[in-house]
């Protein structure tokens, strides 16, 4: 999730150059905010996949289709190889 890779890029950066260490350990406010910001954004981005209401498109939806064209898979299969015996 985007708000993972970003909490861990910023951790990165601030490893890889001590000035920026030093100005965030300064402001320690700005990364216990940026901390919760994104936290809460992965919560956002969970809810809203995993939201069951049938008007958005979320993982259930996709799991439904998936189910759709697996569960059709042997009838085409089948439909197919009889038209190759006829041949």
């Amino acid at each position: 999730m985007v708000c993972c890779y970003t909490h861990a890029a910023i951790n990165d950066i601030a490893v890889a150059d001590a000035t920026i260490l030093q100005k965030l350990n300064r402001n320690a406010n700005f990364g216990a905010l940026t901390h919760l910001v994104l936290q809460g954004m992965l919560f956002i981005v969970l809810a809203r996949i995993l939201d069951t209401n049938p008007d958005v498109h979320s993982l259930y939806q996709l799991l439904k289709a998936t189910q759709l064209i697996l569960s059709s898979l042997p009838e085409r299969a089948s439909s197919a190889q009889a038209r190759r015996s006829r041949r």
